[in-house]
């Protein structure tokens, strides 16, 4: 069955009256103009727009709680949500759309609906431009562009689900996506950028998985974990944000597989306050402090990474943090290969260091990490321990080119046991006497000089 809708000349003059007329299964074809008033699609019919959706706007809020199909329609204006989705199970097809301007939410879903919504345009509304929330709510959103919200991005909470493919999603107030309370979506192939804050967050048990996707141009953190969040990222590119590539936080897990995250304004990963992420097959490159930053207790686990490049450490342990690296290679850095101060500790397994600005390995007062069968080179020292600083060097080669293996400043608290030290000067230099500790190590020297 067939309706219209125009001003003048069709079976109807707004698409309200055609929706009251129409029995279940109708086409209602609404020709271009636009039509003031909010709808309730409360059987199965089919809305559609004549000349696409900048010809045919419905200037107020549209509410489904019925398997329609919208397509080639503008929803603008909404004093409320701009479009509704609601009711266990419910299955709209939404395809060509542009939901604007509504003064709250954008796209909304909740009670267990679904849906598929299909090259739409979501932006400039004043809340969230989409919310999905509640246990089974499981939208699918595809090919569609979500942008300038007056507040965020995607919000996506209270155990809902859903899938979003290659959607662009940029330029928000807020972070470009929030995943909270046990959120459990899937986004692939998707663009988060130019967020005036983050890129996205994920907190209070927000899960998640993001693959293949991407995050630039962020001015705070591009990806934030925090307050037990889980999210996980598989191979997503994290480049020239503002702030902090990944930022862990407040007892966040989470994981990043094989993603790269480079070119960021601060430290390419930051993880603070009992935050243990776990990051495998990653590269952090090219950021313009810190490669990774773990402060104030943080942990994590590092496997098979690559941490080259950067302006100042490649890996700062600090404040009793005691993250685990393994089978990682530390790379070019300004500063130190690993630096760890002020009763940082960490364990090392299996690294490589190279191409340090000064010291392979620098440590802090307070300081005390362990390496396991790393390999570590320097311009000037392998390892310096200054004065209160300690280490355990375990089957490790370390070599300082220009002066010492190691170099132990002051009162140390040093054991070397089956490593290989050899410095251009010294292989051990102490200013000290019994600050460390050899045992079964070959210490050498380029030079005629001897070992302290």
């Amino acid at each position: 069955m067939l309706s219209t809708v125009a001003a003048a000349g069709a079976d109807h003059t707004t698409p309200a009256a055609a929706i009251a007329a129409a029995e279940p299964g109708t086409r209602i074809v609404v020709r271009p103009g636009t039509y003031d008033g909010d709808l309730r699609l409360d059987r199965p019919v089919t809305l559609v727009g004549e000349g696409g959706r900048d010809a045919v706007v419905i200037r107020g809020a549209v509410t489904v709680v019925a398997d329609v199909e919208l397509r080639g329609l503008t929803i603008a204006g909404a004093s409320g949500h701009g479009l509704s989705v609601r009711g266990r199970k419910i299955d709209p097809l939404v395809v060509d759309c542009a939901i604007r301007d509504g003064a709250q939410i954008g796209v909304y879903i909740s009670a267990g609906a679904l849906g598929r919504f299909e090259r739409c345009d979501v932006s400039g509304n004043g809340w969230s431009n989409v919310e999905v929330r509640d246990a089974e709510t499981a939208p699918i959103f595809c090919h569609c562009r979500v942008t300038d919200g007056r507040r965020g991005g995607i919000y996506v909470h209270s155990s809902a689900g859903g899938r979003f493919d290659e959607c662009d999603v940029g330029g928000h107030a807020l972070a470009n996506l929030f995943l909270q309370s046990r959120a459990d979506p899937l986004f692939s192939r998707c663009r988060f950028h130019d967020g005036k804050e983050g890129g996205m967050m994920s907190l209070e048990g927000g899960a998640g998985i993001l693959e293949d996707c991407e995050l630039w141009g962020n001015t705070l953190s591009a990806v934030e974990l925090r307050e037990g969040a889980t999210t996980i990222l598989r191979r997503c590119v994290v480049r020239n944000g503002r702030g902090n590539g990944l930022f862990a936080h407040s007892d966040a897990r989470g994981e990043l597989d094989g993603c790269t995250i480079m070119l960021q304004g601060r430290a390419g990963a930051l993880i603070q306050s009992t935050a243990a992420p776990v990051l495998r097959g990653c590269v952090i490159r090219d950021n313009r402090e810190s490669g990774v930053v773990v402060e104030r207790g943080g942990g994590g686990t590092f496997i098979d990474c690559v941490v080259r490049d950067h302006a100042k450490a490649g890996i700062e342990v600090r404040d009793l943090s005691d993250p685990l690296l393994q089978r990682c290679r530390i790379d070019g850095s300004s500063a130190a290969g690993i630096e760890c101060e002020e009763g940082g500790k960490g364990r090392f397994e299996d690294c490589t260091v190279v191409r340090a600005g000064a010291a392979g390995v620098a440590v802090g007062k307070g300081a005390a990490p362990v390496l396991v069968r790393c390999n570590v080179e320097a311009a000037l020292v392998g390892l310096s321990v200054a004065h209160g600083g300690g280490a355990t060097v375990d089957d490790c080669t370390v070599v300082g080119r220009a002066v010492a293996g190691a170099s132990l400043r002051g009162h140390t608290n040093v054991i070397f046991e089956r490593s290989r030290l050899r410095g251009g000067r010294f292989g051990i230099y102490s200013d000290e006497p019994g600050g460390y500790i050899v045992e079964q190590c070959v210490v050498d020297v380029s030079s005629n000089e001897v070992a302290a």
